[in-house]
């Protein structure tokens, strides 16, 4: 078993717990105009009417915003489950390999969702928790057709490098760092097998532990130990 470093990502907690909140507050103002409604229909015809007319408007306006806060929740909570998926197939690597989670590179805004060493070399991997048919188009990576909203080839490209700078500014070795971009959903589904994008590995969750135990070894007990000391820092919590 892998050791572990650092915790779950706390943006996606903040993002997931900031609009349910939210979410909350809409549904609570919903209630309240109910409760206010079932008082007034006691007065009136015309006050009745005016008040009718006002409420469905309200309740409308309400409830769409309720919504459009719990999906915003519902996509980061998904992504804290899509972490957690990788973070036991991780888990599952042998004992000489180690694992860092949520790892913010000094200098950069972005963080790294997961950094495996072991024998086998350094993992800079981004997970994803989409579902749906991945396919490339010769530039991009597509879901159904359409693209993503984000370049997350570069994305998991631009981990890789800022690790890479970083460990070459700590160590002055020009250690090199595999990019991966990992689905963690069952219903994502690719047919790239091992065979890297733009230089990018980009997998479904079962073949995390191909991709990392399957390269040539290339770092000692040594190496390993020397990058634990740079990286154990970074996965300290604020």
């Amino acid at each position: 078993m892998a050791k572990i470093y650092g915790t779950e990502s706390q943006y996606l907690i903040k993002q997931d717990r900031k609009y349910r909140i939210i979410a909350l507050y809409f549904i609570s103002l919903l209630v309240i105009s109910l409760g206010l409604f079932y008082i007034i229909h006691k007065s009136t015809l015309n006050i009745i009417l005016v008040s009718f007319t006002l409420f469905i408007g309200l309740a409308i306006y309400l409830n769409k915003k309720g919504h459009l806060f719990l999906d915003r929740s519902d996509n980061y909570y998904k992504g804290r489950k899509g972490e957690y998926a990788i973070f036991y197939e991780l888990k599952r690597l042998p004992n000489d390999y180690l694992v860092f989670q949520d790892i913010k590179i000094p200098g950069n805004e972005s963080n790294i969702d997961f950094i495996a060493i072991g024998p086998t070399g350094i993992f800079a991997i981004e997970v994803k928790s989409h579902k749906g048919k991945i396919t490339f188009d010769g530039q991009n990576l597509l879901i159904n057709n359409n693209h993503f909203k984000k370049d997350i080839l570069r994305q998991a490209m631009s981990g890789a490098l800022d690790l890479h700078e970083f460990i070459l500014k700590k160590t002055g070795k020009d250690c090199f760092v595999y990019p991966v971009l990992v689905f963690s959903n069952n219903q994502a589904y690719m047919k790239f097998g091992l065979n890297s994008i733009k230089k990018v590995f980009v997998i479904q969750k079962t073949y995390l532990k191909k991709v990392v135990l399957g390269a040539k070894p290339i770092l000692s007990t040594e190496d390993i130990t020397n990058l634990k000391n740079i990286l154990l820092f970074l996965s300290q919590k604020d």
